[in-house]
This record gives C-alpha cells, structure tokens and sequence, in this order.
C-alpha cells in the first residue's frame, strides 16, 4: 500500500511537492484553506486584461525552474533598471547619468553597512547606513535618490529598513537572468502544477498531532490520518499560531518563527482611459511624494499598451494605507499625480488595491531578515519532526527567500526528503 502524505497549503510549495510525490507513486493528498490552489500567487481580477494581485513577478528567467512548469503559456515581458525614470523634489526627471553615478555610491554605502554589522553586533540596516553615511554632503538630487532607494528596499522586501538585518537582509543568491513581469499571470503555471494532484478546498487546519504510527491533520470539517504532512503555511500563518501542534513543535523552529520577519508589500492598480505619463519608462520612482504616499509605479502600458499604472507599497507605508479606504488610496495618489502631470487628468476606469496583511492565509506577503535574525533560522525552520513534519515554502528556502521558483524549490526538496525516508518502507 503506498504511503499517505498530506500537504498542508496548496500554494506553489505544496503544488511543487505533490507533482514530485505523485511521479513515486505516494498517496497524496492536498489540503488549502482557500476556494482555489496557488497560494499567494493565485489571486486575480480582470482590468480588462487577466491581473494578478499576489506574486506577478519571475526574479530572473533563466532557465528558471517556476516558468518552465508552462514555459508555453507563461507569458513575461522582461524588465531593466536601466529604464527606471526618477522625479526629483520638483517633480522633475534626473537624469540618468546622475542615477548611474549615484547607484555606485549608493552600493558603496551598503557594503559599508554590512562590514559594520558584522565587526559589532547585528544591527539595523538603518542604523548601519547612518553610521555610514554620518559624513556624506549630500546634493539635493542624491539626497532625493536616497530617499528614493530606500523606499524601493521598503516595497520590494516588505519593511521599513528600520527593522531590517544589516548583516543578512541580502543573503540570498540571484537566479541569473533578467527580472520578468508575468503578462499571463501565474494562472497558466498554476493550473498545470494542480492538472493532476488531489486538493481539498476550503480546508482550515486546526491541529496537527503526531502519533507513534502516523499524523493526525484535524480540520473544522474533517480528521485525516497520513505518514507525514508537509506543511507549506506562510510564515505569516505560522506566526498567527493559528494552527495547534500537538506536541509544540521544537523550541528552536518556534524561535525561528518568532525571529524571522513577515513583510507586506501591496498592489494598487490603476486603469485610465488613456495614458498621461513618459510611456518610455519600464517604472516611474516619485521622490518628492511624503512617507504615506506610493511612489512606485510599474508602466505597463510600455509593454502591452494598456493605460495601466500598478503602483506598489511596503512596509510601513503599505500598512498606512490599509487603514485607507480604497477610495481614499486611489484620491492621494491622483492627487500626487496632478502635481506632476497637470491639474488636469482623466478619471480612472477601474481599479484594483490589496491588503494583504488582511488575508487570514496569508497575514503578509513574504518573508524577511529581522534584526537579530540569521540563515540559521530558515535553516530551523526548514528542519523536520519526528521524520512526521516536514516544512517547505519560500520562508524555508536558504538560497531564494521571498520569491516564487524559492517556495517551488522547497516543495521538491521536502518531496525528496520524504522519499529518501518512505520510498524503502
């Protein structure tokens, strides 16, 4: 009889290790809490054309394994820095070669930082930086464009860098190629993971218990039995401790838990009837906008020529604005707008914003290094119990936090795991 594995959490984690499981002839089983399988990259509306609202990006395309899954349907447009336009104080353009004499500088700064938080004790990366900085004569512009990186650090990793590892907060490798935009959303890569594997929706896991002869996975509706769970949950989820384990899982995967960090970053999209910004730019980077402002915002008009500005928020300011009404986001941010392109703008035929901190599934959108934290903690947290309890997801992933081919990565690793301890039983 083939050993029964239960997957906790359908996202790309869970999908990735059911594929690998199922090709071993594993009886698997996956159960997700939500009305439909893809996690946190599966949410999506329809602005006129398919639009994600979760995980919409593939953090370089070579060969990476996430858009090889539907290499055919995954549609993706590929990004560059090098595009990037910048609005100084006065709402004004930099110019690029300003951008590109600073950038230098500015890595300089960051490498500074790290060698102060590993010579004294682990500190924040703000606090890193203004050691660094303490003596720097800044012009006006490179004071504009500092300001401006480190609001970009604040929506791409999801925190204020305030609360951010000097030492750890870029311990991760880079997949090689370019950063790319799913035109086609995750749906297509999504539907070929789930094509053949067993999931239960609408499954809320209350209690987990581990047993001499196997695992008890308890939800509001139902009791499985199974020889082992892997358990995908966002850090988020596990944080909210919303779950019992039963016994407690081990003292050093709680403080794990604990230590690591869960950022938010969110999407705000904006249809216009047509478009009244540079359409030459890949992303436009507002620095005279205040700290409750989005100042981020992706063209895609520049790629598919759809009037459709996706503005992005983190950390702190992306937790102001989930206090907002959607109305009230979508009014300052074309308040903003009409300071830079005219008084005079048309009105927005849809839109879109999330909150991500609001999703019980979720309670974030990915994970990051704390002060204090360390690799050891994702090492801690990828760790198994009792060979019963396995984890995968993007937080336990060592090389490829935060990212989708990370949490797809995780899955095959544990699927790998279970098969090196149960395929010979």
């Amino acid at each position: 009889m083939p050993k029964k594995i239960i997957i906790v959490g359908g996202g790309l984690a869970g999908l990735a290790a059911c594929n690998e499981l199922m090709k071993s002839e594993f009886d698997v089983q996956i159960l997700e809490a939500r009305n439909h399988p893809g996690g946190r990259a599966s949410p999506q509306v329809n602005l006129g054309i398919p639009f994600g609202t979760g995980a919409s990006w593939i953090h370089g395309a070579d060969n990476n394994p996430i858009a090889l899954v539907n290499k055919r349907s995954a549609n993706m447009v590929s990004v560059s820095p090098e595009e990037f336009l910048f609005f100084d104080e006065n709402g004004r353009p930099i110019p690029s070669q300003l951008i590109e004499k600073f950038n230098i500088k500015f890595d300089s700064f960051l490498r500074k930082a790290k060698k102060v938080a590993y010579e004294f004790l682990d500190v924040s990366l703000a606090q890193a930086l203004a050691n660094v900085i303490k003596f720097e004569n800044f012009s006006s512009i490179e004071l504009a464009l500092f300001k401006a990186k480190l609001k970009y650090f604040e929506g791409y990793i999801g925190e204020n860098y305030e609360f951010l590892s000097a030492r750890c907060w870029d311990e991760e490798e880079a997949w090689p190629g370019d950063n790319c935009y799913l035109i086609s959303t995750y749906q297509p890569i999504i539907q070929e993971l789930s094509r053949n594997c067993h999931i239960e929706l609408n499954s809320i896991v209350t209690e987990i218990c581990i047993h001499k002869d196997n695992v008890e996975v308890i939800t509001k509706n139902h009791v499985y039995f199974a020889d082992a769970v892997i358990i995908t949950l966002p850090l988020g989820v596990l944080k909210n401790s919303s779950i019992t384990f039963n016994p407690p899982l081990p003292e050093n995967k709680q403080k794990a838990i604990q230590n690591l960090g869960m950022g938010l970053f969110n999407i705000t999209a904006i249809k216009f009837p047509f478009s009244f910004w540079p359409n030459e730019s890949h992303a436009m980077f507002f620095t005279q906008f205040d700290n409750s402002s989005i100042s981020t915002f992706f063209n895609l008009h520049h790629f598919i020529k759809e009037p459709i500005l996706i503005g992005y928020s983190g950390g702190e300011t992306a937790r102001q604005l989930e206090s907002y009404s959607d109305e009230q986001v979508i009014d300052k941010i074309m308040h903003n707008f009409q300071a830079v392109f005219g008084a005079i703008l048309p009105e927005p035929e849809n839109y879109v914003n999330t909150r991500w901190s609001h999703d019980p599934y979720a309670n974030g959108s990915y994970s990051y290094y704390k002060t204090g934290s360390s690799q050891a903690d994702r090492n801690a947290l990828a760790e198994s119990v009792a060979n019963r309890l396995f984890f995968a997801g993007e937080a336990t992933s060592l090389k490829h936090p935060a990212t989708t081919h990370g949490a797809y990565l995780s899955g095959l690793r544990e699927a790998e795991n279970i098969k090196n301890i149960y395929a010979k039983k």
